[in-house]
């Protein structure tokens, strides 16, 4: 009688085992059937899936790796492998691996789906495009690449496309909360903020558990300037883990008297935006106490508050909000916005003067901080960037002295460029800095950055350049100006993209230089 082989069995055992969650008796069963036979590529591959989920990132790729050896023309190993290697933070090879996977076009479409994230990381959109593209058509009813083909289609701001896409989606999958969601994104971007809201608030009851349909939702309402509902709605956001016990949370009661301590949370620009409502809890008798970011604190020592750094152990205090909650604590209407501007000025102690020139002093700002996010939100922010040789055309208008208040990596592209621009960045090494010098400034000349919202604070002119498909509550929808910041003009790129735009823009200075346009709305 010939004897049954047992390596069947054991690979029977593990791929059960991996299927209930047991990694580590996965991990048995395959080093059983390794020890009897070492170049066995499914258990070296099912092994490596389990160490990977047991968080053995490097004994997982090493496992995957000999397999790939084995058999290096198996698609779905290969896939696992570039998933583990980008677990590891090796994206460049996880992208080579996943181009080659693709290359082969395969219709399965859990494996093309787990191939988008991949591609997506290694910035391979054109490919991630053509395999949706192509899984598609041969798979019309699968709701996942339906999806991820969509929001494809919207980071090219191929928004109509987009929406057919979802639009069968949500035939398939009619209670799906992420569908809704998307939906909700790519409506806001075409500017229809009721069609927005509607998907939003879908999503919100089919995931009520999810942040993420509120704090969509509340973006949606603010960019309308339904203030009320919009700072409501936010109050349903995540808030960061500050790590340290707090007191109470400041609900709105009675504050006089009170020592009440304000938060940081998200960006620079969303802190100096809501800085605004500072005065009011100083003016209802709160000693109030701003926690923030070190490159806010001698700006907002400016204020009638105390500040420290949100880095350092936070002080004593009787209440604690976090600092985005003030719209929804203090209700401000929207002409209240217009009237607290200015609020914010340079201290007396960043005497930062920008060289004696002619003409207009104008400071510039191309580049907002880049984002390591690929997805459609990543891309989005990405586009609010300006490449500097667009700005050419104002470097050669007469009676401008342009000036740079740009600070991070992009400043290096302002030697190589080659253009009369004044570099400031060696004076600015806080923002109260960057207040001094725009005290000096006719007018700043910026894409969507914390400068943009520090001028606009300010009260002081400001060209606001907003990419082609940029959308932001602060900015509105299809407008030329915000209450948020009056003193600002908005311009908006097309399809034309930059270019086109800053075209206008030296037009409009050119204008302005000889004193027949204006600065301000």
């Amino acid at each position: 009688m010939t004897a049954v082989s047992p390596l069947p069995h054991h690979l029977a055992q593990a791929q059960a085992a991996f299927a209930a969650g047991d990694y580590s008796g996965c991990v048995g069963h395959c080093r059983e059937l390794l020890r009897r036979d070492a170049t066995h590529v499914a258990a070296l591959h099912v092994m490596g899936c389990a160490h990977i989920r047991l968080g053995r990132r490097l004994l997982g790729v090493a496992a995957l790796e000999a397999a790939v050896k084995l058999a290096p023309d198996d698609a779905p190993l290969l896939t696992d492998y570039a998933t583990a290697l980008s677990a590891c933070g090796r994206t460049d090879d996880a992208g080579r691996i996943s181009l080659a996977v693709a290359g082969k076009r395969p219709r399965d479409p859990d494996s093309v789906c787990r191939l988008v994230p991949l591609l997506r990381d290694g910035g391979h959109h054109d490919e991630v495009l053509a395999l949706l593209t192509g899984a598609v058509v041969h798979t019309p009813d699968h709701v996942g690449l339906r999806v991820d083909l969509a929001m494809e289609l919207a980071s090219l701001l191929r928004l109509d496309e987009a929406l057919i896409h979802l639009a069968v989606a949500e035939y398939l999958k009619p209670d799906d909360a992420a569908i809704q969601t998307n939906l909700g994104i790519i409506l806001q971007a075409r500017g229809d903020l009721a069609g927005a809201a509607e998907r939003h608030r879908r999503a919100r009851d089919l995931a009520p558990d999810s942040p993420l349909p509120p704090l969509n939702l509340a973006t949606t309402l603010l960019t309308g300037l339904d203030l009320e509902g919009g700072f409501a709605t936010l109050e349903h956001r995540p808030l960061p883990d500050y790590g340290v016990p707090l007191p109470p949370r400041w609900r709105g009661e009675e504050v006089r008297g009170k020592r009440l301590l304000v938060l940081a949370e998200q960006g620079l620009g969303d802190m100096i935006q809501f800085a605004r409502f500072l005065p009011s809890l100083a003016r209802r008798g709160a000693e109030v106490v701003v926690a923030c970011e070190p490159d806010l604190l001698r700006l907002f020592a400016t204020l009638p508050v105390e500040v420290c750094s949100i880095a350092d152990p936070l002080p004593p205090a009787d209440l604690w909000l976090p600092f985005l909650s003030l719209g929804a604590l203090l209700k401000p209407e929207v002409t209240d916005l217009a009237r607290s501007v200015p609020y914010l000025s340079a201290p007396m102690q960043s005497p930062v003067v920008p060289p004696e020139t002619e003409g207009l002093k104008v400071g510039l700002v191309w580049a907002a901080g880049a984002s390591i996010k690929p997805s459609y939100s990543g891309r989005a922010l990405a586009r609010r960037s300006c490449p500097l040789d667009a700005m050419a055309p104002l470097a050669a208008l007469d009676g401008i002295s342009l000036f740079s208040l740009q600070k991070g990596p992009a400043v290096a592209e302002l030697t190589a460029s080659g253009l009369p621009i004044h570099d400031l960045s060696g004076r600015l090494h806080d923002l109260a800095d960057t207040a001094a010098a725009i005290t000096q400034l006719d007018l700043v000349i910026s894409v969507d950055t914390s400068v943009a919202h520090l001028t606009g604070a300010m009260g002081k002119p400001l060209w606001l350049l907003l990419a082609h498909g940029q959308a932001d509550f602060r900015w509105g929808v299809g407008t030329h100006g915000t209450p948020w910041y009056p003193q600002a003009r908005l311009f908006r790129a097309t399809q034309a993209g930059w270019p086109d735009l800053l075209a206008e823009i030296a037009a409009e200075l050119a204008l302005a230089a000889r004193g027949k346009g204006r600065l301000v709305r």
